[in-house]
C-alpha cells in the first residue's frame, strides 16, 4: 500500500511538473510569436501617399525596381508599429506625426530611392545613422545628404565630431571644452584652435553654403549637430 501511494504521489508531482511546463512552453511560444511579428514589421517600409491614382503609380515603378519590401498606401494604417514610415506630405499633416521621414510635394523620384536605400541600410547596418535630412555612416566615414547621394568623405576625427554631437541634445550646444575631450580624450597638448580648425573644415565639406551652415552650427557657448 505505501509503494502504491508513492507511486501515486510521483505520478502527480510528474503531472504537476508536466502542467507547469506546458504552460512555460505556450508562453515562450507566445513571446516568440510577439518577436518574430515585430521584427518582420520593422522590416516593412511603408509609403504614405495620400493620392491613391499616385500611391498606385509610385507602387508599380517601385515593384518594377525590385523593391517589393515597400508597400504605398493612401492612409496611415493603425498597425503600423515597428514600421519605418515614409509620409509624402506637407509636415503639419497630423497623419504623418508618426513617420520616420517625411517627403514635402513636389520630389523627385530619385530622392525618394536614396532615403528608401537609406532607411534600409540603417536596418542592415546599425554603424549607418540616418537622420531627417542626412546620414552618417560611421563605418566608412561617410556624410549624405540629398544634395550628395554618393557620401562625402570625411576623415576619422571629422566622423568622430559628427557621431559625438549626434549623441547630444540638438538643442543644447556642445562646448568645445566638452567636444575636445570627447573626441580626443584627456590630452592637455589639444587645444581650441584645432578643434575650430577640424570645424572649419568639416563644414566646408558638408555645407551647400559654409557661410550658412544647416548642419554644422556654432553658437556663443558651442556647437550642435542639426540633423532633422
Amino acid at each position: 500500500m505505501f509503494v502504491y501511494r508513492a507511486c501515486l504521489s510521483v505520478c502527480f508531482n510528474h503531472f504537476i511538473l508536466l502542467g507547469l511546463l506546458v504552460k512555460i512552453l505556450c508562453k515562450t511560444r507566445a513571446i516568440l510569436r510577439k518577436i518574430e511579428k515585430k521584427v518582420c514589421a520593422m522590416r516593412k517600409l511603408l509609403i504614405i501617399q495620400p493620392e491613391p491614382e499616385s500611391a498606385a503609380l509610385l507602387q508599380r515603378a517601385l515593384d518594377e525596381r525590385g523593391l517589393t519590401v515597400c508597400q504605398v498606401v493612401p492612409v496611415m494604417p493603425k498597425d503600423d508599429e515597428g514600421a519605418q514610415v515614409i509620409a509624402i506630405m506637407r509636415r503639419d499633416d497630423p497623419s504623418a506625426a508618426s513617420a520616420t521621414y517625411v517627403i514635402e510635394p513636389p520630389y523627385r523620384f530619385g530622392h525618394l530611392l536614396d532615403v528608401i536605400k537609406n532607411l534600409q541600410d540603417k536596418n542592415d547596418n546599425p554603424l549607418r545613422r540616418v537622420y531627417a535630412s542626412c546620414a552618417l555612416d560611421t563605418a566608412h566615414c561617410l556624410f549624405f545628404t540629398p544634395d550628395q547621394p554618393d557620401g562625402i568623405r570625411l576623415t576619422e576625427k571629422e566622423k568622430d565630431i559628427l557621431l559625438y554631437l549626434s549623441e547630444c541634445d540638438p538643442q543644447s550646444p556642445v562646448t568645445k571644452e566638452a567636444l575636445l575631450e570627447g573626441v580626443w580624450g584627456f590630452n592637455q597638448n589639444v587645444e581650441t584652435h584645432t578643434l575650430e580648425t577640424h570645424v572649419y573644415r568639416l563644414r566646408q565639406k558638408i555645407e551647400k553654403n559654409p557661410a550658412k551652415p544647416l548642419f554644422l552650427i556654432t553658437k556663443d557657448d558651442g556647437y550642435i549637430f542639426q540633423r532633422d
